[in-house]
């Protein structure tokens, strides 16, 4: 059905709709992006500073206008650059590392440091670098650095979660869904760089996630673990990033990572 010519064409064009749409009126003129209402208005949150612009959101979109670049759909690069620029100069925290989760036109309004948002960094300079910005290998070694230094367990073979500004620890929380993220930048970095370390790394936290844990549940994906990676079956946090009990839609999530990598 995938590579039926017909399917492909649908593909295509609902890319080039969607990003289209997004091309139109996403970039905020204050820097990085607007969310969108449906017809494609801006939905600038009210703010004595400005709309909030959260990490993972602006990462994204510099991912979804490389992938435009790669589509050859004209205005791509200069989405991209506007991206960048806004990582850099305004989600990056200059004086003690990483990248703050959301920020406003005067600096950070939640200036927490998050696994989650950090793998978007990865994914983000990869895919620029990939269609070669002048300024994703600077991003892509920050990023990776800050990962390395902060967030990476060695021992674990997964990521830790979510740091203050300072880097002290807030949490024991193990999430699932921040090191699926992570697993999916390392392997764009290593598609980027062909640095096999990254691919190595990804190959760890799908040991641990899916052929540890998913194995032991039958294959279901489990989303909550404890610090020292046991599955927490009583978890319940936010309900958008982590959701008490399972999350059907990242079990294909990892279906389709697992057939690019050999765990």
């Amino acid at each position: 059905m995938v590579e039926r010519p017909v399917h492909r064409r649908w593909l295509l064009g609902e890319a080039e709709r969607l990003i289209t749409l997004f091309q139109r009126s996403a970039a905020n003129p204050a820097g990085g992006f607007f969310n969108l209402a449906e017809d494609g208005r801006p939905l600038a949150e009210a703010g004595p500073h400005g709309s909030r612009r959260k990490l993972h959101e602006t990462t994204r979109m510099v991912h979804c206008f490389a992938i435009a670049h790669q589509l050859g759909l004209p205005g791509a690069d200069r989405l991209i650059d506007h991206g960048m620029d806004f990582l850099w100069n305004s989600h990056r925290d200059a004086r003690d590392g990483g990248y703050f989760w959301e920020v406003d036109g005067e600096g950070p309004t939640n200036p927490t440091k998050q696994a989650y948002g950090h793998a978007f960094v990865i994914l983000a300079a990869s895919s620029a670098l990939v269609v070669g910005h002048p300024d994703a290998r600077r991003l892509l070694d920050d990023a990776t650095g800050v990962l390395l230094q902060w967030f990476w367990d060695d021992a674990a073979g997964a990521t830790t979660e979510e740091y203050a500004r300072d880097w002290q620890s807030l949490d024991t929380y193990r999430g699932q869904n921040s090191n699926m993220h992570l697993t999916e930048a390392l392997m764009a970095a290593f598609e980027a760089t062909s640095e096999a370390r990254w691919l190595d790394m990804a190959e760890r936290i799908a040991g641990l996630i899916i052929d540890r844990h998913a194995r032991a549940q039958r294959w279901r994906v489990a989303e909550h673990f404890t610090e020292g990676w046991e599955v927490d079956r009583v978890y319940e946090g936010d309900p958008m990033f982590r959701p008490a009990g399972t999350t059907p839609g990242h079990a294909l999530e990892w279906s389709r990572l697992l057939g690019l990598v050999d765990v």
